[in-house]
């Protein structure tokens, strides 16, 4: 096999292979969204609906900090999920006119526009899961509390 040959396999695989990768960044991406908007949506129902059953409410401000918590991550997650698809667009855009080529000096400034979205992406998903876990403990806090009150 000549050099020519093992160089065009090697640059095939990792094509596969960086087209594999993702693919698996983004079903990855998607399934976090998804959790996240599901698992707040319904602890946040589900509290609302059992708040009626306890028949003490102490530390009420520490419910209603939970259900902050708990919007914040949905709404931060929703955001999140319309940046993705921002950035994915740009990309998309950035990879036609380079197809076409029509690629320029200034195009290579705004391919980098993708990678900043990423960035704040990346942050807002740390964001939404510390604000779901926030809420969660609140959450539990003030079930213990109140289960452990009207004992």
């Amino acid at each position: 096999m000549g050099e020519q040959n093992k160089e065009d396999l090697y640059s095939r695989i990792m094509f596969h292979r960086l087209e594999h990768l993702l693919k698996f960044s983004y079903n990855e991406s998607e399934l976090f969204d998804k959790s996240i908007l599901t698992l707040a949506a319904g602890v946040f129902s589900v509290s609302l609906t059992f708040i009626k059953q306890i028949p003490h409410s102490y530390f009420i401000k520490c419910l209603l900090w939970s259900w902050s918590c708990y919007v914040a991550s949905i709404f931060i997650t929703l955001i999140s999920m319309l940046l993705s698809q921002l950035a994915i667009a740009k990309d998309v855009d950035y990879t036609q006119e380079c197809m076409l080529e029509k690629e320029n000096k200034d195009k290579e400034e705004e391919n980098n526009y993708p990678k900043t979205i990423t960035i704040f992406v990346t942050i807002l998903n740390w964001l939404s899961i510390v604000s779901f876990v926030l809420g969660s403990i609140l959450l539990a806090r003030f079930v213990y509390i109140n289960l452990l009150k009207g004992l």
